[in-house]
């Protein structure tokens, strides 16, 4: 027969490690959510700041002048991620990769894949209508003549869902780390508590087996007893 000891450490770890499993479970939810938040605000910046540099030029030059692929391709190169523009009917006309190497220059994205976007803020990982290889998180920023209002094309920012399930991946096993750490430590603390505690019921259990044995020389030292006044 286990003793009370055993079955009160059995009960406390079983509660401990249910209350900070849901714990664990909750933070890691608002964890990945906060993730991908942070990176869709850096993005979202980078095509703001995109948004303006192109308005500008675009006064004098057009959207594909080289005057406007430089601080594109610094700004790609300094955040990691890939940067595109597209005229007002959503064709691309440049992006951050070397113009005369570019793939996606001269292809249309569809209404629908624009409208969503701009509803949704951050796209959920896709392929951006065949512009990829892989799937990516994407935002997008207006490019608005500051003369008329027109919408002179659109700034689409991605980066790969690789790159964040990396970062994502880390803060795992650093959270794994933690729980295990915290779970082994509160194992241990409940362990030696419960024993404690346990030690002068055992005792009492043992003693009345025994008077039930017939054997009555037993005594039990009456400071161990719980509640003993």
């Amino acid at each position: 027969m286990r003793s009370i000891g055993l079955k009160n450490f059995t009960a406390m770890a079983a509660t401990v490690i249910s209350c900070f499993m849901l714990v664990v479970f909750a933070l890691l939810g608002l964890g990945r959510v906060y993730l991908i938040r942070d990176f869709a605000g850096d993005m979202y910046a980078s095509a703001e700041e995109v948004s303006h540099i192109a308005v500008a030029i675009s006064e004098t030059d057009s959207l594909d002048s080289w005057l406007l692929s430089m601080p594109v391709s610094a700004i790609s190169n300094s955040t990691g991620s890939h940067i595109i523009l597209t005229d007002a009917q959503r064709v691309v006309v440049s992006c951050s990769d070397r113009s005369p190497m570019c793939r996606h220059i001269g292809l249309r994205l569809s209404e629908s894949f624009m409208q969503n976007l701009q509803a949704e803020g951050i796209s959920q990982p896709n392929d951006m209508e065949g512009l990829f290889h892989e799937p990516r998180y994407m935002v997008s920023h207006p490019m608005v003549s500051e003369r008329d209002g027109t919408v002179l094309g659109y700034v689409l920012v991605s980066n790969s869902a690789s790159d964040i399930q990396g970062d994502w991946s880390a803060f795992l096993m650093m959270v794994s780390a933690v729980c295990i750490v915290v779970i082994v430590l509160s194992l241990v603390f409940a362990f030696a508590y419960s024993t404690r505690m346990a030690r002068p019921l055992d005792e009492i259990a043992a003693a009345s087996r025994k008077f039930a044995r017939g054997d009555f020389s037993v005594r039990v030292d009456a400071e161990d007893v719980p509640g003993d006044m």
